[in-house]
């Protein structure tokens, strides 16, 4: 009884431990990942000048993200400076963010829905260092995942208002409804053939 109840435990805890690790992160736990990743590409030009002063251009709906630029600079042993002269300066732009979702799809044939969601990140960024360009890049950075259809708000962390779910093929929508209806018939077919013989 011991090993049965040891054994269920341990079975319980690997599987809890699965669904827990592979939970999809939110779409704002992608973003600022994107964010960081910017940031590092950047950091091996600052990295031995201690300070830079930062200037942030981008569209006011993008606003939000220069706090996680600034943090991530910060973590990385950077001084950020706003107002005072620096002999390195960084323009950083950020010019879209966008999360998308394809067509709903499924892995198997009565399987549920699931739907891919691309989440990019693109912008630029101009290092200067005593008045002159030392650096420029542009970037674009992609993330790829595969979620749950039903699941796809849960995710959303207040990124937009209201995420537009994409749409379900009709033909996929169409079959089910017939398998099950056929499949019925089937048994009452059977049950009477049978029950008569």
């Amino acid at each position: 009884m011991i090993r049965y109840v040891f054994f269920m435990s341990i079975m319980l805890c690997t599987v809890l431990h699965g669904e827990l690790s592979a939970q999809p992160e939110s779409n704002m736990e992608v973003i600022n990942s994107l964010l960081d990743k910017s940031v590092d590409m950047i950091f091996p030009s600052v990295e031995n000048s201690g300070e830079l002063l930062f200037e942030y251009n981008s569209p006011p709906q993008l606003k939000r993200f220069e706090n996680r630029i600034v943090y991530a600079l910060t973590g990385k042993g950077i001084n950020v400076l706003k107002n005072k002269p620096s002999g390195l300066k960084l323009n950083y732009a950020l010019d879209d963010v966008s999360v998308d979702f394809s067509e709903a799809f499924r892995e198997s044939f009565l399987g549920g829905y699931k739907t891919e969601r691309k989440i990019k990140i693109s912008g630029s960024f101009i290092l200067y260092e005593n008045g002159k360009v030392s650096k420029g890049k542009y970037f674009n950075l992609l993330k790829a995942d595969t979620l749950d259809y039903e699941n796809i708000n849960d995710f959303n962390n207040g990124f937009v208002a209201e995420i537009e779910k994409p749409g379900i093929p009709f033909f996929d929508s169409l079959l089910e409804p017939v398998i099950a209806l056929g499949t019925v018939a089937v048994a009452i077919f059977l049950f009477f053939t049978v029950r008569s013989n």
